[in-house]
């Protein structure tokens, strides 16, 4: 655990390095928290995106303790499903990017908002553990 920290501990301790700006510096700015209050689609989009980012990180957890116990799935199993969920993110991230400059970031973010809803009912259907594999390559994906 030491040697993982080390690494984070130095990055910080060399970001705390970095000059400072004073309080004075530029005169007439806007604190972040009153910029964002004066964009109000964007503090609707950063609402949304919260929401969103704390559901997936608290639901994601339990995908794998049902692949464990309820389908049996080995550390093996469970573990390559990861690995192909990363893979196809960078399929997606590359088609997605291809797509965003062709139609516009708006337009490919709700159609993928829209599909990405109907990856955990997936699992519903799941009766093996090999089925979370193109379940997961969906979800790298998009």
């Amino acid at each position: 655990m030491t040697i993982n920290y080390m690494p984070y501990a130095g990055g910080h301790s060399y970001q705390l390095s970095f000059p400072q700006p004073c309080e004075g510096d530029a005169p007439g700015e806007i604190p972040l928290e009153g910029e964002i209050r004066r964009q109000p689609v964007f503090l609707r989009y950063l609402t949304v995106a919260g929401l969103w980012n704390f559901s997936v990180f608290t639901a994601g957890p339990f995908f794998n303790v049902h692949l464990a116990q309820n389908l049996g799935a080995s550390a093996r199993t469970i573990g390559l499903p990861a690995m192909v969920s990363a893979l196809t993110s960078m399929a997606g991230q590359w088609a997605f990017g291809r797509w965003s400059d062709r139609l516009g970031a708006p337009r490919v973010m709700a159609w993928a908002g829209m599909l990405i809803p109907f990856l955990p009912w997936a699992w519903l259907l799941m009766r093996s553990p090999w089925h979370v594999i193109p379940i997961n390559a969906a979800a790298g994906f998009l």
